[in-house]
């Protein structure tokens, strides 16, 4: 992590999502209720990304997608996922992919002995990136959408190429 805002930021979210880690270990939930906690923990790894993107976690870029998008004119590496209508109407041509899948990142968090060691994944693991809808297709279709062990290598498997941001 490098500024101060994004610590902070990351702090709070981390304390939130800590408290419920503890939840899930120190109390009997039911099912259900199980459910709306690893819920709530996924929608934080979301959010946090909202928050981050692009000011203080710039996006990586597919070659592809960053070729499509100079020739129409856009930034990719400058925007976010709540930008992506002005340009890309419908979301019909880029999507904003989590290099480490939301799944991914919330076992890493939860399997965290310590607060600071869950802080340290998510500074680690949280990465977006870029791809066109076709790349999406192709990690989709290699049931790579919800589990990638290393996103990276997932992605040079499926031929995705991402370009230093």
């Amino acid at each position: 992590m490098e500024s101060e805002a994004e610590r902070a930021i990351v702090d709070a979210f981390s304390a939130g999502m800590w408290a419920k880690r503890l939840l899930l270990e120190e109390q009997q939930l039911t099912a259900r209720q199980v459910t709306a906690v690893m819920s709530s923990l996924a929608q934080d790894i979301r959010k946090l990304c909202d928050v981050l993107v692009p000011m203080y976690l710039v996006p990586f870029v597919s070659r592809r997608a960053h070729e499509s998008a100079t020739a129409l004119g856009i930034d990719l590496g400058a925007t976010g996922w709540h930008q992506q209508p002005n340009f890309d109407k419908g979301r019909a041509i880029f999507h904003l992919d989590d290099v480490t899948t939301v799944q991914d990142i919330r076992s890493q968090f939860l399997a965290a002995p310590h607060r600071s060691t869950g802080m340290q994944v998510l500074g680690e693991q949280l990465a977006v990136a870029w791809i066109l809808k076709t790349e999406n297709a192709v990690l989709d279709e290699r049931g790579l959408r919800n589990h990638r062990a290393d996103g990276r290598a997932a992605y040079a498997e499926c031929g995705i190429e991402l370009i230093a941001r």
